[in-house]
């Protein structure tokens, strides 16, 4: 079992694919979502089998639940866990996220980076989605000052600002 604290996740690998499904099973019990398992060789040429808990939420639950009794990794998991870098908005929480600001006033682009922490293209992207969903419209069609097109969660286009 490796603690990568850069990449916050706990990989946990295993030549016995069966027994590693098993422990992938446990942890749902536990409410723990895993990745995929994926097939490895590791450096000696030896196959093993491997998934990873990711996200402050299921390591926060693993760490309650299941925890560890080495000290490195108890003090690696505690440190992932004190310092969780961004917030993660897995399963569509960014366009969730851009929903409830856009509820408050219209904003651009620029405007959603710093509010959400997010790249400009993944907020780009959020907004494409959200508007073949016809939840968002583009309220301009010239760039507003300052850069880029007004989103609003109002239909009605003012293509006079």
């Amino acid at each position: 079992m490796n603690i990568s604290t850069p990449h916050r996740k706990i990989e946990l690998a295993l030549a016995n694919r069966i027994f590693l499904k098993q422990i992938k099973e446990m942890l749902l019990d536990f409410d723990i979502k895993t990745s995929k398992t994926y097939s490895m060789i590791t450096s000696k040429g030896f196959k093993k089998y491997a998934f990873y808990v990711r996200t402050n939420s299921n390591l926060s639950i693993f760490s309650k639940m299941i925890g560890f009794n080495h000290p490195l990794k108890k003090s690696s998991l505690g440190n992932i866990l004190l310092h969780p870098g961004r917030i993660s908005y897995a399963h569509g929480g960014t366009q969730g996220m851009i929903l409830l600001l856009l509820k408050d006033m219209d904003l651009t682009v620029a405007e959603l980076v710093p509010l959400l922490n997010r790249h400009q293209s993944t907020i780009r992207f959020a907004l494409l989605k959200l508007k073949c969903k016809g939840l968002v419209f583009s309220k301009s069609k010239t760039f507003k000052k300052g850069g880029g097109i007004l989103w609003s969660l109002d239909g009605q286009t003012n293509f006079n600002t």
